[in-house]
């Protein structure tokens, strides 16, 4: 896949006006990278009043045994712990 076809799919992803948009554009470029799932969890930060949600294409199945895993395992994922430690907006550097 080539870096234009990335970004076409990136600023889908990026103007999507409903959350069904939004998770349309991830299923697009989860299928073109080579994958069949993907999950996208958002979260607020500072004084923002958001609450987190994900968006994914996963069964629920899959979703029941994934909420069975321990919370200290996520605690000590170094991946989230760079995104929680970093300011605000930083995370738009890594892509």
């Amino acid at each position: 896949m080539d870096a234009a076809t990335i970004e076409t799919i990136y600023g889908s992803l990026a103007r999507a006006a409903t959350i069904d948009d939004a998770k349309l554009c991830a299923n697009r470029f989860t299928r073109l990278v080579g994958h069949e799932h993907f999950i996208c969890d958002f979260f607020s930060r500072g004084d923002l009043a958001l609450r987190p949600f994900s968006i994914h294409n996963y069964s629920p199945e899959w979703l029941e045994r994934a909420s069975r895993i321990p919370a200290e395992l996520y605690e000590r994922d170094p991946v989230l712990a760079r995104l929680d430690a970093s300011p605000p907006g930083a995370w738009r550097a890594w892509t």
